[in-house]
């Protein structure tokens, strides 16, 4: 009988070479794995930081699409006293912007972190009204009620100043410059941010963007000297004025209009005057209110017709007791109050301006007037012997008029139809 086999285990050098292998394949695996962890925590914070840094250029750039101007000397202009209220120590402002409503600018502007809760170094904060779900601003009159806003935080405080185009304005820091062109309308931003890493220093992502004004506010035509006649050319209209050149009925309905006494303020009543020339009998007026019954009558050839619109006293607001009215055609006292009424004819396009403090826009009124076919329809479906007269009111007309969110030109809507007898 043959002895057993002798059983043989690893020596003690080679367990150490085996254990020696072991350990640096787990190092180099350990290491690899820290180095994949690694990048993707820097790409992930990068990503972050990214989508941050340009959710916060996106949201001033839409405020801006959305203001009037922007100031072009941020720097030397004048600030609102309530924008000192509350501000943080060392506060620059960098950009300044005029909404429609409301003639306070909204402020945009660099300060250190003043709590733990938002990171430094520099903070990027806005002084301006809140806006609610619907993206209107909340109290744009009231700057009392505004407050300083952290929009972003952790920007860098060193870097190379970016360089303004030539001509333009540029006001902050290389963390946050803005510039701003000769005629406030465009806007170059530029913003940069730390990016924390995980391990080694922290990088900074620099952001831009260049962005518009898009004021809405129409260039006010000049009167038409459209005929406006039928096929039989009863009546004519030039520079506002109608004249009838064939026996006619005519049909006038104040469709609307509307006025505040400032934002969300109390309506000021608005009427329609009609005044007719006759070619052999004393003038005549009659005051038309809207949501009266349509004014008819019959008036022979050669009679003229102007329209007055009117702005009338309300003792329950603080906008005065001046009764404002403006003719349809020139009058004495005001060369310009073309500029304050408009005639439109068929196929004409109806104006854009902004109505003022969320009042109703003009399109509104001609769509009530049933002269377009929508809201996303701007030609006027009128018959030939149809004409419509808008009025601006509670602003005269001057050099400026289009930097006064309240001018649009809806303060009065009439409507004319005019038949052969």
């Amino acid at each position: 009988m043959k002895p057993s086999a002798q059983i043989q285990g690893f020596t003690l050098p080679e367990l150490l070479v085996a254990a020696a292998i072991s350990l640096g394949v787990v190092s180099l695996g350990g290491f690899g794995l820290v180095a994949i962890l690694t990048s993707s925590q820097t790409a992930n914070a990068q990503n972050e930081r990214r989508t941050e840094l340009d959710r916060s250029l996106d949201f001033i750039a839409t405020e801006v699409r959305q203001a009037e101007k922007l100031e072009k000397n941020v720097a030397t202009a004048t600030k609102p006293s309530d924008f000192n209220t509350g501000l943080p120590t060392g506060a620059a402002p960098v950009l300044m912007l005029y909404p429609k409503i409301g003639g306070v600018p909204v402020i945009y502007y660099l300060a250190s972190s003043t709590n733990n809760t938002w990171r430094g170094p520099k903070v990027v904060y806005r002084w301006g009204p809140s806006i609610d779900s619907d993206g209107e601003y909340i109290d744009a009159n009231v700057p009392a009620n505004w407050e300083h806003e952290p929009l972003i935080d952790r920007i860098e405080d060193t870097g190379t100043l970016p360089s303004c185009p030539p001509g333009w304005t540029g006001t902050g820091t290389s963390s946050f410059l803005s510039c701003v062109n000769d005629t406030g309308s465009l806007a170059k931003l530029y913003k940069q941010g730390s990016v924390v890493k995980a391990l080694g220093p922290n990088e900074i992502y620099a952001a831009d963007a260049t962005v518009a004004t898009r004021p809405t506010y129409a260039t006010v035509p000049a009167p038409s000297t459209s005929s406006g006649a039928t096929s039989d050319r009863i009546f004519s209209v030039t520079d506002g004025t109608v004249t009838f050149t064939n026996d006619a009925n005519i049909s006038i309905n104040v469709v609307g209009g509307q006025v505040t006494c400032g934002v969300s303020g109390p309506a000021i009543p608005t009427n329609a005057t009609v005044n007719f020339v006759f070619p052999s009998s004393a003038p005549e007026s009659m005051t038309i209110n809207p949501g009266d019954p349509t004014y008819t009558r019959s008036v022979p050839r050669n009679t003229t017709l102007t329209i007055t619109g009117n702005l009338l006293d309300n003792a329950s607001d603080s906008c005065g007791d001046t009764t404002l009215s403006y003719f349809s055609n020139l009058n004495e006292w005001n060369s310009a109050a073309l500029k304050q009424v408009i005639t439109l004819f068929n196929g004409d396009t109806s104006p854009s301006f902004q109505p003022y403090g969320g009042q109703a826009s003009i399109t509104s009124f001609l769509e009530d007037a049933e002269v377009l076919e929508g809201p996303d329809d701007t030609t006027l479906q009128l018959n030939d012997n149809q004409v419509v007269f808008l009025y601006e009111l509670g602003v005269e007309y001057d050099s400026n008029y289009t930097n006064n969110s309240a001018f649009d030109m809806q303060d009065v809507v009439v409507e004319a139809e005019i038949s052969p007898i």
